[in-house]
């Protein structure tokens, strides 16, 4: 099957046409997710002073994926939160507290 197929079979099964690419950005602080278009991590550097690191863009199916492998059973945003997220009109989500990854490395 072909990645855009399954791409549109995704779409479908969440019941909207136009699939959000994510962002997940590290702070210092927090973790946030994002809605917004950014062309590289230097964007995303000069938006947020506290910038640690950034992965994206996801789509919604591959950073569920990406956060169930890496923080397990505790991941900063829970996959209920991330759908409701899609369906707002808000650009960013972020966690109360700093985001650790349980994987040992």
């Amino acid at each position: 099957m072909s990645f855009f197929l399954k791409k549109v079979q995704f779409a479908k099964k969440l019941s909207y046409c136009e699939v959000s690419l994510l962002f997940i950005i590290h702070l210092k602080d927090r973790c946030l997710l994002s809605k917004k278009s950014y062309r590289s991590w230097t964007e995303i550097q000069k938006e947020h002073k506290d910038f640690l690191t950034s992965l994206g863009p996801l789509t919604p199916d591959e950073m569920i994926e990406y956060l169930k492998i890496e923080y397990g059973t505790t991941p900063p945003f829970k996959k209920s939160e991330i759908l409701d997220f899609l369906h707002s009109d808000a650009e960013i989500l972020a966690t109360g507290s700093e985001c650790s990854s349980n994987r040992q490395v």
